[in-house]
Order: structure tokens, then C-alpha cells, then sequence
């Protein structure tokens, strides 16, 4: 049976820093010696000083957080378990969490998806070094990110839980702190079932957007 997901992203300014540098800790069972990823977060996961009255926000890792409280809902999905996230400054839990999905979804067939760019791809493992592909708009006088369109190799029929980790990791990992650079992991985006698409669509319609990955 064919199922639709989502891409999932966020119209939100992200603000402030989470993981890595915050000593959250990572496994990384069966990750790429060169770039390290696939990682999986560890609770708790700590970010810098939260939004104050916000029910969700993002990073400028790239992480997203949710108040517990206000998605009570989300209890009713499956494929995911939620973490604790907490303020690094001052060590409390004041209700935020993390989603970590149990899955990654199939990887995508590069040579046949558009919307996507690769850029100092892992030699290694293949899985990090994507980035939206971006074209100027001369009217807006902005980048803005193409529209994606995606094809796979694999069989995706079977596919039956709500949220999964994308396959390919954006942005570049860095293993070492040289020449400037900062320890991190590139971070693979969510891909989310249409019932689970609709559910947050309710809760944040001006704040959540989806382009259809299947």
C-alpha cells in the first residue's frame, strides 16, 4: 500500500545553539568513521536559553523543539520516542522534547531527484554533505530553495510509521575543531506520515510547511 509523506520544515527564524557543543551526548553505533553520522541523540538534549512563551522553536543546528504539553497529541503516532530537552544554563526541564525517530526512510535516488545539491559529500558513506538546492529570485532578490521532487531505488510500499529521519544528512560534519570549524554533525531532516502532516498543520499552521517526498 502507497502512502504519502511529507518533508517537513519550519518557517520559524531558528535562534540559539543545541547539541553538540552543549554536551549532549550522541550514539553512534554503526557511524561513518570519516563524517560520523548516522548519530542518534542521547536524553537529554540539551539547547541555549529557549524563546520565552513559545510552544516550539528551532535552533541554528537545525534542531527541533516542542512543548510537551500543547502536543499531548502526539502520543497517538508511532515510529518515534520523545527525549527530554533541556536548557544547558540552567540544567531544568521546563516541559520541551525532542522527536527521535526509530527509522531512517530509504535513501533517494540522487541522479533521478532534482531539488537536491551535493557538496563535499562524504567520500566514505555517502550520507552527509546535502543541501537544498537554491536559485536567485530576481524579483524577491533572494535565494529561495527549489522545488523537490524525489525518486527511489528501494521498495517504499511498506512504510507504516509516522515520522522517520531522512536517509541523507545536510550540511557537512566536522570531526575536529580546526581552522575555525566547530564540532558537529550534519542533520538529516524528518519525513512525516500525511496523518501526522495534518496534525501539526492544526496545532502551527503559520509555522510549519511540507513538500510531498512520496
Amino acid at each position: 500500500m502507497n502512502h504519502t509523506f511529507y518533508l517537513f520544515k519550519t518557517n520559524e527564524i531558528p535562534k540559539g545553539e543545541s547539541g553538540e557543543l552543549l554536551g549532549t551526548k550522541f550514539s553512534s553505533i554503526n557511524s561513518c568513521e570519516a563524517c560520523g553520522v548516522p548519530v542518534k541523540p542521547i536524553e537529554p538534549f540539551f539547547f541555549k536559553k529557549p524563546p520565552k512563551n513559545k510552544v516550539f522553536f528551532v535552533t541554528n543546528d537545525g534542531d527541533m523543539f516542542f512543548l510537551s504539553d500543547y502536543f499531548k497529541e502526539l502520543s497517538q503516532f508511532t515510529g518515534f520516542k520523545a527525549i527530554k530537552a533541556i536548557d544547558y544554563t540552567t540544567e531544568k526541564w521546563e516541559g520541551f522534547i525532542y522527536l527521535l525517530p526509530n527509522e531512517y526512510f530509504p535513501k533517494i535516488d540522487i541522479e533521478k531527484s532534482s531539488g537536491v545539491s551535493i557538496k563535499n559529500i562524504c567520500q566514505s558513506c555517502k550520507k552527509s554533505g546535502f543541501f537544498d538546492k537554491i536559485t536567485f529570485d530576481p524579483i524577491k532578490k533572494i535565494g529561495c530553495p527549489e522545488e523537490k521532487k524525489f525518486f527511489f531505488n528501494s521498495n517504499t510500499n511498506e512504510l507504516k510509521s509516522d515520522i522517520y529521519y531522512s536517509y541523507e544528512h545536510y550540511g557537512v560534519s566536522n570531526l575536529n575543531n580546526y581552522k575555525g570549524n566547530v564540532i558537529r554533525y550534519a542533520r538529516p531532516y524528518y519525513i512525516i506520515s500525511e496523518r501526522l502532516m495534518k496534525y501539526f498543520t492544526e496545532k502551527l499552521p503559520e509555522k510549519f510547511f511540507f513538500e510531498n517526498f512520496l
